[in-house]
This record gives structure tokens, sequence and C-alpha cells, in this order.
């Protein structure tokens, strides 16, 4: 049996939902523009949020076909930006009952931001 190559592993799932897309694409765009305005490297921006430089390249480059919500406020804590933010951004409407549903989620991420980082200080 032949090893799996790299490219083998990163096949792209295809949801066809266009919304995720735009969203996708939109946080692909604010991601690169805040990284590059603190003017920190993909691997560093990996490494602040803990998370793998694999992850940030992919959404960087729009390889990546979804985004957990505790990847994306990961970053937005290291780029100084509400979550919400790396989004709204895109051509995809929020109501804001929307809005406030999002950020309720965020608020609610916020002890599990904390425990994760104790942790993340325990192994380091």
């Amino acid at each position: 049996m032949s090893p799996v190559t790299r490219d083998q592993r990163r096949i792209r799932k295809e949801y066809n939902i266009p919304e995720l897309d735009s969203i996708l694409r939109n946080v692909a765009i604010q991601i690169r523009m805040h990284r590059e305005e603190m003017g920190v490297s993909q691997n560093e921006l990996a490494r602040r949020a803990s998370i793998s430089k694999t992850t940030v390249n992919d959404l960087e480059n729009e390889v990546a076909s979804d985004l957990q919500l505790s990847t994306l406020c990961l970053l937005a804590k290291v780029l100084k930006k509400q979550p919400i933010e790396l989004i709204t951004q895109s051509d995809l409407p929020l109501e804001n009952g929307d809005k406030k549903a999002f950020l309720k989620a965020v608020e609610e991420m916020g002890p599990i931001w904390k425990i994760l980082e104790r942790l993340y200080r325990r192994i380091r």
C-alpha cells in the first residue's frame, strides 16, 4: 500500500452552499489583511492562535471548505477583532438577530478560551 500524499489528505469537501463560500472568501481576505497589518507571518499568527499553520494557509488561500467557530474566535482574538468583523464584510447580509446570536455564541466561548489557554500553557 502506497503512502498517502499531502495533497491526497487535503481534499476539499464540496458543500455547494454559496453563502458558505462567500463567508470563507471574506474571512480569507480579512485574515490576510489584518495579519499583514500586524506584520506577522502565517506561522506566527498560527502559533499565537494555537492552531496549525496549515489551517491559516488553507483559510487565506481559500482551500478550506469549512471553518470552526472556535478557530474563527482564536484568530479574531489574536488579530484584535471581534469574530463577527471577520465575516460581516462579505456579501452575505446578516440580520440583527443573526448578529446577536453569533455574538452570544462568541461570548459563551469566553470561558472555554480561558480553559484552553490554561491547558495550552501547561503543555508548552
